[in-house]
């Protein structure tokens, strides 16, 4: 009876401790401040609580935080949990971004290239294979298909009486390799396209400055059908070559989306994740024990400590900067660029923030590493790894930041408009097609 009365006394006064906790949190860290605070580095961020509209999610598990903040010269503003090892999500791009420059270079095109092993008669009629040899071009689009049909227009081809060959890696709108072959004969036929193939060919229109151009379409009689290297036929001719955008650029679109296709494409061509964990402590000097990679693009259990974070990330800002561009350009600006920040730091706050963000829900990781541009210290890194439900660690990460931007004078924004792209994709045509003159009929 004893044990029954204790029973129900503990979970009387544990359900009371509950309700207090929940209808009573602290509010550190929960409206924005307008006055400016002092921060020591060695602040102690243990639980953060938020007030809502909404009833507050009840978290299943104790949130960890990873977070460091340090200016230009070196000093740490704001350190918590340095050394402890968080899933970094997404922002795994920012070393995929950082190898593939280093060994591409930032003005690497990737090259398709079509060849043909026939010749063409005067009806336009194209007498054998038409050949792609792709190079695992992560920003093929349909867009960049109607570019290179509409060359071949001009070289006079209307049909191929042969096949359709595709050599690998050839990837069309983020699509397997096989998906992608059947996809590009649809766009080379013009037949049966799909809504999205149509609003595709509006936009093709468009950025040429013909909306109303018609498409003519290459016939191919043949089957599309993927070969290998080895397979291509030993006499061929080179007819043109397409030419991607800039890697800079590529990168730029990747990580604005945080496209996961994009950079696990790029990851293959620098080696994969096991390049990717030897450029991170052979080359950035990261030590082998902070940082374990598992994919290119940040999917997986992905691993590495904050301060390891900040090591990549004053690394990729120092040769950004020595290759004569600025971080934006990879990254995208807060409130400015369309993606992943668009609707972050926005208002006052607008294109002061350049950032990468990282999410795995299952894993309830949540990331946001970059750089906020302040009137008072000038750039300061920040790294803020956490283990949480998602959409407390997003505002746990805006907070802090937006605190410590106006604790050093308020927001000083790298730009507020969003930047065309410095390249374009391009066709550069190699030679005609030899020409056989069809056999009259008596």
């Amino acid at each position: 009876m004893i044990n029954k009365t204790f029973n129900k006394t503990f979970n009387k006064t544990l359900i009371l401790l509950v309700l207090m906790l929940v209808c009573f949190p602290s509010n550190s860290f929960a409206t924005k401040k307008k006055a400016k605070k002092s921060y020591s580095k060695n602040i102690q961020i243990t639980k953060v609580h938020y007030k809502t509209k909404h009833i507050a999610k009840l978290r299943h598990f104790v949130p960890v935080n990873g977070v460091l903040f340090q200016t230009l010269k070196g000093d740490i503003l704001l350190e918590q949990n340095s050394q402890q090892y968080f899933n970094p999500a997404s922002v795994m791009k920012i070393a995929t971004s950082f190898i593939a420059l280093e060994k591409l270079g930032y003005d690497y095109r990737f090259n398709t290239n079509i060849y043909t092993n026939g010749k063409i008669d005067q009806e336009g009629s194209l007498n054998g294979d038409l050949i792609i040899v792709g190079s695992g071009d992560p920003a093929m689009f349909s867009e960049n298909v109607f570019f290179m049909v509409d060359n071949l227009s001009h070289l006079g081809v209307k049909k191929v009486t042969g096949d359709l060959l595709v050599t690998t890696p050839f990837y069309l709108n983020f699509d397997s390799p096989q998906h992608s072959i059947l996809e590009i004969k649809s766009i080379f036929n013009g037949r049966h396209w799909t809504k999205p193939l149509q609003e595709a060919w509006t936009r093709y229109t468009q950025e040429q400055n013909k909306p109303d151009a018609t498409f003519s379409g290459v016939e191919i009689e043949g089957q599309a059908r993927a070969i290998s290297l080895e397979d291509l036929p030993t006499e061929k001719q080179l007819l043109l070559t397409h030419q991607s955008r800039a890697l800079s650029d590529i990168l730029k679109i990747q990580n604005d989306y945080s496209s996961n296709f994009m950079a696990e494409a790029i990851g293959r061509q620098v080696g994969g994740p096991r390049a990717i964990e030897s450029f991170l402590v052979e080359k950035v000097g990261i030590n082998a024990d902070d940082v374990k990679v598992v994919s290119a693009s940040g999917l997986g259990e992905n691993r590495i400590t904050p301060s390891a974070a900040l090591k990549l990330l004053r690394r990729f800002y120092e040769s950004v900067n020595r290759n004569g561009k600025r971080l934006d350009e990879l990254l995208p600006a807060a409130g400015v660029d369309e993606g992943t920040l668009d609707e972050r730091f926005t208002e006052e706050l607008r294109g002061s923030v350049v950032a990468k963000t990282g999410t795995l829900m299952r894993q309830h990781a949540s990331a946001l590493v970059g750089v906020a541009y302040t009137k008072e210290k000038g750039p300061i890194f920040f790294v803020l790894l956490d283990k949480d439900e998602v959409i407390h660690a997003r505002r746990h990460q805006d907070q802090l930041v937006t605190d410590m931007i106006y604790q050093y004078g308020g927001p000083s924004p790298t730009r507020s408009i969003i930047n065309g792209f410095e390249t374009r994709p391009k066709v550069i045509i190699t030679q005609s097609i030899p020409f056989v003159e069809r056999p009259r009929k008596p």
